[in-house]
């Protein structure tokens, strides 16, 4: 079976996916809700959170009350308000006993961290412990990129702290009151007392002004951002030259490397260059866009209120492909 592009879809009452072929097959009463990541689609049944396989074959039951999509072998998952991580058959890494647990994919090798009554501990893939620390709050540890950098960033005593994962400090921040989770060229956006964005590099010093109202929270590539000046959105890259001008109410970065738009109530998806790739429509602001690979699902209130999909192709015109439902 060919991979699945399109998840949550729904036909004739059935739920099912949409091949890339354009096919429809049916899932019955699961729902897909992730594209396939390590063989393994999120889906709900009931209430409760599970994987697929690519066969679209139950590989793990639906038994969680929350759950991320898998990151390499392992996923995060919920019950009870308590979160641990799984592998791809199921089985409990770190046992569902922790107020957050996180994945992170290092130049080390896989890392594992669990917080409990506010003690971090960063675990290797063997479970062995590399070191323990107290944060303000489980959601106060902030991994950009995801590992790449071997760095980390936590908030304790007020105070955001530069680690690494062996539980080195490297610099503090005590003037920053916001950051974002990601580094972008060797670069960190964070805000200040002012409640303006800029960015700093890694040794703590100011690479770009603070003067932005916002930044986006994902990089576009390896070396530019989403920002907003006067309420307007625009591309940024690292030296601070402009890309894109601010023009646009909204930018969010997709993983297919677009950007989804909106300008005037309407949306659209442009290349970093600004270039259009799908043309801007009228939406239905209540529901957000969602982009996978080459399709865009919008949702068109002069279509009487229904889910679309929109297969956009920079080659050929985009079709319209009617889904039963709306959530």
């Amino acid at each position: 079976m060919n991979t699945i592009y399109i998840p949550d879809y729904s036909m004739g009452g059935s739920w099912g996916v949409l091949t890339p072929l354009l096919d429809f097959i049916k899932t019955d009463d699961v729902r897909v809700i992730s594209t396939l990541s390590s063989n393994r689609a999120l889906v709900v049944k009931c209430g409760k959170y599970g994987y697929v396989n690519q066969g679209l074959h139950i590989a793990i039951k639906p038994i969680y009350d929350f759950a991320h999509p898998f990151s390499g072998r392992y996923a995060e998952v919920e019950h009870a308000s308590l979160m641990g991580i799984i592998d791809l058959t199921g089985r409990e890494i770190i046992p569902l006993a922790y107020d957050a647990a996180f994945i992170w994919d290092t130049p080390l090798g896989v890392l594992f961290g669990s917080v409990r009554k506010n003690t971090l501990t960063v675990l290797d893939e063997s479970l062995s412990c590399l070191f323990s620390t107290t944060v303000d709050s489980p959601w106060d540890i902030y991994c950009p990129n995801n590992g790449a950098y071997f760095l980390f960033i936590i908030k304790k005593d007020g105070i955001f702290r530069l680690m690494t994962f062996l539980g080195k400090e490297i610099i503090a921040f005590p003037r920053m009151q916001e950051i974002t989770g990601f580094f972008c060229g060797g670069l960190w956006f964070v805000k200040d007392a002012k409640n303006h964005w800029g960015a700093l590099n890694l040794t703590g010093e100011c690479a770009l002004d603070f003067s932005y109202e916002d930044v986006g929270r994902f990089p576009i590539g390896e070396d530019a951002w989403c920002a907003c000046r006067n309420g307007k959105w625009g591309i940024v890259n690292v030296t601070g030259n402009v890309e894109v001008d601010f023009m646009y109410d909204h930018l969010t970065p997709e993983e297919n490397g677009l950007i989804l738009a909106s300008q005037n109530n309407k949306w659209g998806l442009i290349s970093r260059s600004g270039h259009v790739v799908f043309p801007f429509v009228k939406t239905d602001f209540g529901h957000a866009p969602r982009a996978y690979g080459s399709f865009l699902r919008l949702d068109l209130p002069e279509r009487h209120q229904t889910n679309f999909f929109l297969y956009s192709n920079i080659a050929e015109p985009y079709k319209i492909l009617e889904n039963d439902f709306r959530e």
